[in-house]
């Protein structure tokens, strides 16, 4: 009997853009050129930020894979050749799997031209591909928008058939992923690379619908999270490879189903998860037993989105939680930090009104609890509810937009500055005036890297 021929796919974790790096050292440079601290901070941060596991999506895919497939995993940040030595067997397969975050979106450009040169078929996701999904379009590349599981499979099926579409997409009508769908992934696979920070995902979609994020549009507004033994079994492999790594939890909210939380933690007492990160809502603090759980789990950081310290701009979050607990914030923070729970707050610059005293409240606030911030610009992302209100707005007063894609976000967020009262680069310069003044010895990479990514997503 004749063999049949297993697909073998290549699976590729880009590296990190040098356009992203670029960014952070073009912003560094506007306050601190020619300080004897940038090289070394920057290059520091350059390298920690290339052992981070972007891979999450790619090794979910894999590890969904029957046996009927044959399977390559490279992950590009700790790789030193170049494209043609890099890639240079690439026709020994069928196809090339490419998924990132917005910071890699350059570098998978490269890699689309390089493998299309090479006839190979490419088939591409993640945020950047789900939010500018034109950029990709083109022949023999497939895009995958949103989650990708069963998406993935259904292009697999085509692409057997010869037969793949430009475009997969869950329709409005069909359900969410379910928690069944996602598989306990294999971290076997990415074994051989050591990274900084790796975790798990135990959680899909986010129950908030803030005005401004765009969580809800690529995993969808329901609550579903894994079965609580298949997440032990994942933190198990990770801390088998990986046992002295910062261990992050990749949800956008770990802590949305407290119940669940309740039961994740329940599990984990007794295993020592060690220095470990995860997003959370300040509500958390409404649960003295669930934060006895986070505090007993290692040594805990837990990163809060409060966006904003003023009364009127927090009403235009679109998020009621945030609004009701912004007079309870002080009483939070003290309850986390009695339990030795650090804190990383994120804010957003840019609302109408805001000034270089809205900055030094925000550093006023962050001295006063002791805690750090990652400060970055107020943009309206595609197809959030800001997005969506501005260019409606825009098309009534200035008539139908004819830019797609970037360009026409590139021109809703130029509105959006004009109407709240900045210039194009304004809010920034207002950043990072506030730290010069509070970090002149130091470059506070943290915030830069913010501004960065802003950047890497429109410019």
């Amino acid at each position: 009997m004749q063999k049949t021929h297993k697909l073998k796919i290549l699976f590729v974790c880009p590296k990190v853009s040098t356009a992203y790096m670029g960014h952070v050292e073009d912003i560094a440079n506007k306050r601190w050129k020619g300080a004897s601290f940038f090289n070394r901070d920057l290059k520091r941060h350059e390298r920690f930020t290339k052992r981070v596991f972007y891979g999450l999506g790619l090794l979910t895919l894999a590890s969904s894979l029957g046996r009927e497939f044959a399977f390559d995993f490279i992950d590009e940040n700790f790789e030193k050749n170049d494209l043609e030595h890099l890639y240079g067997n690439c026709r020994d397969y069928d196809l090339v799997a490419i998924t990132g975050q917005v910071i890699q979106w350059k570098r998978t450009e490269k890699l689309i031209k390089f493998f299309k040169q090479k006839g190979l078929y490419i088939v591409v996701g993640g945020v950047h591909a789900t939010t500018f999904p034109d950029v990709y379009l083109q022949e023999g590349i497939s895009v995958v928008l949103g989650e990708g599981e069963l998406l993935f499979k259904e292009f697999l099926n085509d692409f057997l058939n010869r037969q793949p579409k430009p475009v997969y997409q869950k329709s409005k009508t069909e359900k969410n992923l379910s928690p069944g769908d996602i598989p306990v992934l294999n971290f076997e696979i990415a074994a051989k690379y050591r990274y900084n920070v790796i975790g798990v995902q135990t959680t899909r979609g986010c129950p908030y619908r803030c005005n401004y994020c765009n969580v809800s549009n690529i995993l969808g507004d329901a609550y579903r999270h894994k079965p609580v033994g298949a997440v032990l079994e994942e933190i198990t492999h990770i801390k088998q490879f990986w046992p002295d790594s910062l261990f992050f939890f990749f949800d956008d909210n770990l802590f949305a189903d407290k119940s669940y939380a309740i039961e994740l933690f329940s599990a984990l007492q007794g295993t020592d998860l060690g220095q470990w990160g995860a997003h959370a809502d300040i509500s958390i603090y409404q649960n003295p037993e669930l934060l006895d759980l986070i505090a007993q789990s290692g040594q805990p950081k837990l990163a809060f989105g409060f966006e904003t310290l003023s009364k009127q701009n927090v009403g235009k979050l679109g998020n009621e939680m945030k609004q009701s607990l912004m007079p309870k914030y002080g009483e939070a923070l003290t309850a986390l930090k009695r339990r030795n729970i650090d804190v990383t707050g994120s804010f957003m610059l840019g609302f109408k009104g805001d000034s270089h005293q809205t900055v030094e409240m925000i550093f006023d606030f962050l001295e006063m609890y002791e805690i750090e911030a990652y400060i970055t610009r107020y943009s309206a992302i595609p197809d959030t509810k800001l997005y969506l209100g501005l260019l409606e707005d825009y098309t009534k007063k200035h008539g139908p937009v004819k830019e797609k894609g970037i360009e026409q976000a590139l021109l809703v967020n130029k509105y959006l500055n004009r109407l709240n009262g900045f210039g194009k680069w304004e809010t920034e310069d207002i950043i990072l005036d506030i730290l010069k003044t509070k970090y002149s010895d130091r470059l506070p990479v943290t915030n830069i890297e913010a501004l960065a990514v802003y950047r890497s997503f429109y410019c």
